[in-house]
């Protein structure tokens, strides 16, 4: 087989966990979100996103996003599959909280070289907010390579607890993101 071209969107992140005990002020939640943005900005990771995650069967693709670009008649059949291995990011560990600085490309361009002749390919992939997003690049099947990626998105926040509870907002309304965790942090330890 031939080299392919996967286009999709991508998920660039950024996480850092933090003790509740350090949020005890607005300014100080502030100051948190400041290293996690400037630690995104500078050691984020990018992951393609094949598609949003079936909710009642979790090993299947809702909606795809990718599209398989090929001009090789002996590409055609190639099927993907994905392997959920779980959660993109972990909860954080009792009394903490992760803050995580994240946003899209709408579209990204990967070189998919297939080693040998299967056309059937499975994709580990890990969940956030019902997205299946590829961890692994270099299988015993495929290598995936970041070609390009373009249309960024806003720069979004969110805040996960160590119940589960998931909080997200915006750089640009940064303020409503702390008000709100703050306020949910006060109902949570009272």
């Amino acid at each position: 087989m031939s080299e392919i071209t996967l286009v999709s969107r991508e998920l660039t992140f950024f996480d850092m966990e933090f003790k509740e005990s350090d949020v005890s002020a607005n300014d100080k939640l502030q100051n948190i979100i400041n290293k996690v943005i400037e630690g995104g900005e500078s050691s984020s990771t990018a992951h393609m996103i094949l598609g949003s995650i079936d909710y009642d069967n979790k090993e299947n693709l809702n909606e795809k996003y990718y599209s398989i670009e090929s001009y090789d008649e002996s590409d055609k059949g190639l099927s993907i599959s994905i392997n959920n291995l779980g959660n993109l990011i972990d909860e954080p560990s009792e009394k903490k909280i992760k803050i995580v600085y994240y946003y899209y490309y709408n579209s990204s361009s990967h070189n998919l070289q297939i080693k040998g002749d299967n056309k059937n390919l499975k994709f580990d992939i890990k969940d956030f907010q019902m997205d299946a997003i590829v961890t692994s690049t270099s299988t015993e099947n495929y290598d995936l390579l970041a070609v390009d990626a373009s249309d960024g998105s806003e720069f979004f926040l969110a805040c996960m607890f160590d119940d589960g509870h998931f909080i997200n907002g915006t750089k640009l309304e940064v303020s409503s993101f702390i008000n709100e965790v703050m306020e949910y942090m006060k109902e949570k330890n009272q």
